[in-house]
This record gives structure tokens, sequence and C-alpha cells, in this order.
């Protein structure tokens, strides 16, 4: 069910590498009223945070664990990418190429998963649910006083 809720998300899309200036678009139907900052209780805010940074965090070492286990397939990152344009095309790919990928993309799968169910248990710990947190990103991402808010609760939190 994490899994479901995760592939529309920001959160997945990050994983996947998606650039960073494309994530932080306001999503297409958020609207002034769906992005206007409600006051958040303290707790809240700390919670947010902390998840926010953890999952920045965790998102990093998943994408530097992708292009590991992309590397150790004997592919980089270009020929990945070019291969799966390939695949995608319904276009004829080498045998050698096509084993590679398909173990490249094996192992992208199970570091995906383990990355959603870390996210999931970060929200979890932090008494978020994946639709509020999803709010408060958008909001995070319109509103610079919440991102200064933020920027402020992480300065007084300690680094884990």
């Amino acid at each position: 069910m994490l899994k479901t809720i995760l592939m529309g998300t920001t959160l997945t899309a990050a994983l996947w590498g998606i650039p960073a200036q494309a994530q932080m678009q306001p999503s297409p139907e958020a609207t002034p009223e769906t992005t206007e900052a409600t006051p958040l209780e303290a707790s809240e805010l700390r919670a947010f945070a902390v998840s926010l940074r953890d999952i920045a965090r965790l998102q990093q070492a998943a994408q530097q664990e992708m292009a590991d286990a992309i590397q150790e397939q004997g592919l980089n990152p270009q020929e990945f990418q070019q291969i799966q344009a390939a695949v995608q095309a319904n276009e004829s790919v080498p045998s050698a190429q096509s084993d590679q990928y398909n173990q490249a993309v094996s192992e992208l799968q199970g570091i995906q998963q383990a990355a959603e169910v870390q996210m999931g248990q970060i929200l979890e710990v932090n008494a978020l649910d994946m639709p509020r947190f999803n709010e408060l990103l958008t909001q995070y991402q319109a509103d610079p006083s919440l991102q200064a808010q933020v920027q402020e609760v992480l300065q007084q939190e300690p680094a884990q």
C-alpha cells in the first residue's frame, strides 16, 4: 500500500533522479487556497522538519546506491539511460547489455522498495502520515516563511 501511495509523490520522483527543480514546482492542482500556510503547531513543524531532513538524506543515499548498482553491472549511467530508452521504445538491445540492464533494474527496484519502507518508518517515527507530509511539503515549496521556520527548527535540532 505504501508503494502505491508513494508512486505519485515527489519523494519517489526524487529517488528516480528527476531534477530537483522539477520536484520543487507545486503540483498543478495546487491553488492558492491549498498552498496557503496554515499555522503549524510546534510539534508538527518539528516532525515535518525532521522528516524532511531525514528523507532527503535517505534519498541521497538511495541515489548513490542506485548509481553504484548500475556500475556494478558494468554500465555507466548514460549507457543505462540509453538502454532504458531503447527498451521503452521496443528497440532491440544486444543480449549482453540487456542482461546487464535487467540485473541493474532488479537491483534498483529492491533499493527503491527498501527506501520506500524507510520513508514510511521515518514518517511513522515522527507521527506523520504520507498525505499530511505531502500537504506540508506542498506548503513548504510555496511558502518562504515556512521554509525559514523549517531551517530554524533544523538548526536547533541535533543532527542524527
